[in-house]
């Protein structure tokens, strides 16, 4: 690989042409990027081992544990491609089932669980339930000794553009020898995004079954503290945490890092997007008259709107003591 384009690996197309017009980003702030994406892990050791020969002497050692870690995850999904012992004689088995996720919600299995003898064969099953791309399989590999059964790793397995791959997996830091890097892994947004307090935002692409519409609130001191505020799910509104709070219809969900608050293995910007009043849901429309208001807000003072925000969806309780 002669050259990278980092930006080809931002799949919103807004925050794609608002990052490129800023000042170049760092090496491991690129390297967050990529380990977060929706691509392969095979494409992301690539970018790494790339990043590797052009890093500076102190960025080596987190970008040597990222590589080292997805070095790992490749090697198991590789290593019964190629024959080896008889399936009887084999010492490891993959557990998979396949499953949905709505945002808000929790997972829901669509598939009982069933037993591979290699990856290549859980991912030939997957290939018949995996037609909707806001399905995953949920695969786990375990290997057989002495004192019995140790699940070695976890993994998802996802379609991207069109092909079966494992985007994220989740080694046994024992088992394993290696440990995740959380210098790249756990980083914080690469920059402050193109949204303001009160302008209106959606969760959308083909890991959502449907956009998920919000309010953006955004603290112009610390740009990687940031929140949507949304209608909860009606999943969500089932839960009873308390009489006060089970008629409340909003909730907020943290925004600070790469990783989405609620759906932990996706990168917010891959799915953020700028959304207009017009296409709001019918039962939605609220949001839009509360995006007004906080950008109004805004105008005169920043941390006023910021703080409102907080009032609606946040710290109700302190706001209907007020009224």
């Amino acid at each position: 690989m002669e050259s990278f384009d980092i930006y080809s690996w931002i799949l919103s197309s807004e925050i794609r042409d608002w990052m490129r017009k800023r000042p170049p980003m760092p090496i491991l702030t690129q390297a967050n990027i990529v380990f977060c994406a929706y691509r392969s892990v095979e494409d992301k050791l690539q970018a790494m081992t790339w990043f590797l020969s052009r890093a500076e002497e102190e960025e080596k050692e987190d970008l040597e544990q990222a590589a080292a870690y997805l070095r790992f995850i490749v090697r198991q999904i590789t290593s019964g491609k190629n024959g080896g012992p008889g399936r009887w004689d084999r010492k490891e088995i993959w557990m998979a089932r396949c499953q949905y996720h709505d945002y808000g919600c929790k997972d829901c299995d669509f598939t009982d669980t069933y037993l591979f003898y290699s990856y290549e064969e859980a991912k030939k099953w997957a290939e018949e339930y995996l037609d909707d791309p806001s399905a995953f399989c949920d695969l786990q590999k375990w290997l057989f000794g002495k004192e019995g059964p140790k699940e070695l790793m976890e993994c998802h397995l996802r379609r991207v553009g069109g092909e079966l791959c494992v985007t994220s997996a989740w080694p046994d830091k024992k088992l394993s020898g290696v440990e995740v890097p959380c210098q790249i892994d756990y980083g914080r947004l690469p920059c402050r995004l193109p949204f303001l307090t009160g302008d209106l935002v959606k969760l959308d692409g083909p890991v959502f079954d449907e956009p998920v519409y919000g309010v953006w609130c955004d603290e112009p001191w610390y740009h990687e503290y940031n929140w949507i505020g949304r209608f909860k799910s009606h999943e969500e509104r089932a839960i009873r945490y308390g009489e006060e709070d089970k008629d409340y219809p909003y909730t907020a969900d943290s925004m600070e890092r790469c990783r989405l608050d609620g759906a932990f293995e996706l990168s917010i910007i891959d799915w953020l997007h700028p959304a207009s009043e017009e296409e709001l849901p019918e039962e939605q429309k609220e949001l839009a008259k509360i995006g007004r208001e906080l950008r109004a807000m805004r105008k005169k003072s920043s941390r006023e709107a910021e703080e409102r925000f907080l009032n609606i969806f946040i710290d109700w309780r302190h706001q209907k003591k007020k009224s």
